[in-house]
C-alpha cells in the first residue's frame, strides 16, 4: 500500500513462492502494468522452458499481447 493511506494493496496469497499480486490497479496505469507483466511472464517462461506450467504462461502472454495490441496496431 502507499505510505499515505496505509491500505493493503496486495493479495495475501504468495504466487510462485515469490510474488504477491497487486489487488488494485489504477486505470491510468493499466498499459504500463500490462507491459511490465508481459516482460515478467516472458522472462519466467524463457528461464523455465521445460516446466509444465510454461504452457499456462504462454496463454497469459498471448492475453497480455492482445490487450496491448491496440497501442501498436
Amino acid at each position: 500500500g502507499s505510505d499515505n493511506d496505509r491500505q493493503s494493496r496486495f493479495y495475501a496469497k504468495l504466487y510462485g513462492g515469490r510474488f504477491y499480486v497487486c489487488s488494485q490497479w489504477w486505470r491510468d496505469d493499466h498499459l504500463d502494468n500490462a507491459r511490465s507483466l508481459l516482460r515478467l511472464v516472458e522472462q519466467i517462461a524463457d528461464q523455465n522452458r521445460d516446466h509444465p506450467g510454461t504452457m499456462d504462461l504462454e496463454r497469459h502472454k498471448r492475453s497480455l499481447e492482445e490487450y496491448l495490441q491496440p497501442e501498436t496496431g
